[in-house]
């Protein structure tokens, strides 16, 4: 997202700040899921392994998923909600209730199965009209 003016640059950036723009995803985890729900925490970086954990100290994030659809029954399709906004929070997340994200190898690297659906803002007249179409 970026705004074409600077009104409409200042109003997206106060509307991501105050958590007003919902962010969705869909992913693929291992793992038979089934039932919605929210997950809280913090994520923790080990720099050493480069690698993402979640724990119970530091900045809270927060993720919500709904189960979609269970496939050959031992994978499930999630549509997931990304409301804060950390890098590596939906993997970690989802990796640490026992569901980690798909992936196949692609070369020498990994692809995940995980997508961005849709973005939402609020609709006002005054913010539409910082914004063209």
């Amino acid at each position: 997202l970026c705004g074409i003016s600077l009104k409409g640059s200042q109003e997206l950036s106060k509307l991501i700040r105050d958590r007003e723009v919902k962010k969705y995803y869909r992913t693929i985890v291992k793992g038979v899921v089934k039932q919605a729900a929210v997950l809280k925490g913090s994520l923790q970086k080990n720099k050493a392994n480069n690698m993402v954990t979640v724990t119970i100290e530091g900045s809270q994030i927060k993720t919500s998923y709904e189960p979609l659809q269970v496939l050959q029954k031992e994978l499930t399709y999630l549509e997931v909600e990304l409301i804060t906004g950390k890098t590596h929070q939906i993997r970690a997340h989802l990796s640490a209730i026992g569901h980690p994200l798909c992936s196949c190898r692609i070369t020498t690297s990994y692809l995940l199965f995980l997508s961005a659906l849709s973005t939402s803002l609020p609709y006002s007249s005054e913010l539409s009209a910082n914004f063209e179409r």
